[in-house]
């Protein structure tokens, strides 16, 4: 049916999810065969009852998909169905095989291949709790369903900081910039719980949501840098470099040298201001350009003797002797976090009356509203559907992002997810009980997976915080 008939996307969920009934409906007395006396289960019929009574969207699409796979494989031999005896060891290696040598239409690659073993496996392991089919042997006891390992991909902190220094001209492909960001700040939030993001996911200055994949509920800090990266996509609450402009500290020292005073300095300084003078005295003001200013700031800094006793001190390391720059570096500091509270504090004033008749509207405007409603707890075929579909258009302009910036690794709204989990990681300042909690993982395993431990929510709000102090204040 067209978009543009009135309604016509909700008529379209409503197709979609019927049709979704009938390719894996099966007979409504189904469940009575299973334990009725002298009958035998097929296992085909068995499959098809599991997914349709599976209540996860995505889940079932994946169970659909290896059920069509093994259908194509018994049909290959001349079967409609199997019997569950029939699944002995080496049907499960010809299986195997099968999967990945055969183009059907395509075929899989060795991960692919365990992965959908792993599916079946857990059908038959149902179907014997379940008392269908008792095995004297397990089908799969000689076969190692291992993958092989695959390197993380994530960006380097050099990558990240690219990103986030960049002016991206072309709108479009600066909101996918934001989102990408958004992703990696807000702890790794998978594209799809990003996507269907409300305002009214905002409660008192914290992000609560429940995510798509496993139902966890997540709590984070909306913190300084999220906060901002809102109001780039929502003007009527962008006053950050206001607010740089106006704040200032003061600034008061004398430069002596042989009891004279060279030098006094007795102003109030904005945050422009402070960053001259630093920079000035650093050596490092030839040229407005911050990529300029980062390279020689690196060669000012390896060009220190390795007499100099060198301290690091926030952004900056300075020689532990030249006590007025670590005075301009810590008033600096002070003037950032000044700067910080008085955006935040304004912003989240904005923010009370922008979302008032907006609470039920996504925060990122990359879905159609219609689709989605908001008091829906499961999420529907079409919305699926919808899903994937706006995720393969933003990786499509990640991908052009990537080019301009002269990015090597392969961006990804998958990748944001990554990198978070190992700049943290990298940071030294959060154990993988940490990040498991913070990425809404069911299970340790499942994290070390994902990267190379439980603590109340000041605990990850410090870790969150400290992590986008890291990258981006420098850039606000």
């Amino acid at each position: 049916m067209q978009q543009n008939f009135p309604q016509g996307a909700l008529f379209n969920q409503k197709i979609d999810e019927e049709l979704l009934k009938i390719e894996t409906l099966n007979n409504d007395n189904f469940s009575i065969d299973i334990n009725a006396t002298g009958n035998q289960i097929t296992f085909l019929k068995y499959f098809n009852m599991k997914i349709f009574q599976e209540i996860n969207t995505g889940t079932k699409i994946k169970k659909q998909v290896v059920y069509n796979k093994v259908k194509k494989f018994i049909n290959a031999n001349n079967k409609e169905d199997v019997l569950f005896e029939e699944i002995t060891h080496n049907y499960v290696a010809d299986l195997f095989k099968h999967f990945k040598t055969v183009k059907n239409p395509k075929k899989l690659s060795h991960n692919s291949a365990v992965h959908y073993l792993m599916i079946i496996k857990s059908i038959i392991n149902t179907a014997k709790k379940e008392g269908v089919h008792e095995y004297k042997r397990n089908p799969f006891s000689t076969l190692k369903l291992k993958k092989h390992k695959k390197k993380s991909i994530y960006l380097s902190v050099e990558e990240v900081e690219k990103i986030t220094e960049a002016n991206i001209e072309d709108k479009s492909l600066d909101e996918v910039r934001i989102f990408f960001l958004f992703q990696i700040f807000a702890n790794g939030m998978r594209v799809s719980d990003l996507l269907k993001l409300r305002w009214g996911n905002i409660i008192n200055q914290r992000v609560k949501y429940t995510m798509q994949k496993n139902s966890h509920e997540i709590n984070i800090s909306l913190n300084t840098y999220l906060c901002y990266l809102i109001s780039i996509l929502h003007t009527k609450m962008d006053n950050y470099e206001e607010i740089k402009e106006h704040t200032r500290v003061g600034i008061n020292y004398e430069e002596i040298n042989n009891k004279k005073v060279l030098r006094k300095i007795d102003k109030n300084f904005n945050l422009k201001e402070l960053d001259f003078t630093i920079n000035s005295r650093l050596g490092i003001n030839i040229t407005n350009n911050p990529f300029g200013q980062k390279l020689l700031k690196e060669i000012f800094e390896e060009s220190l003797s390795d007499e100099d006793k060198l301290i690091q001190l926030h952004d900056y390391k300075v020689d532990e002797n030249d006590k007025i720059l670590i005075y301009l570096i810590n008033q600096k500091q002070k003037l950032l976090i000044r700067i910080n509270q008085e955006f935040q504090n304004l912003f989240f004033q904005k923010l009370s009356n922008y979302k008032k008749d907006k609470k039920a509207k996504f925060i990122f405007n990359f879905l159609n509203q219609d689709l989605f409603n908001e008091d829906e707890k499961m999420t529907s075929l079409l919305q699926y559907k919808h899903l994937k579909h706006k995720t393969i258009v933003i990786d499509r302009k990640l991908k052009k992002l990537q080019k301009i910036l002269a990015i090597e690794t392969n961006l990804t709204t998958h990748v944001a997810r990554h990198t978070f989990s190992n700049l943290l990681l990298e940071s030294g300042d959060a154990s993988v009980f940490d990040i498991s909690k913070m990425l809404g993982h069911s299970s340790l395993l499942i994290t070390e997976i994902y990267l190379k431990e439980n603590f109340d929510n000041n605990r990850l709000d410090v870790l969150s915080d400290t992590l986008q102090n890291r990258y981006a204040l420098k850039n606000l």
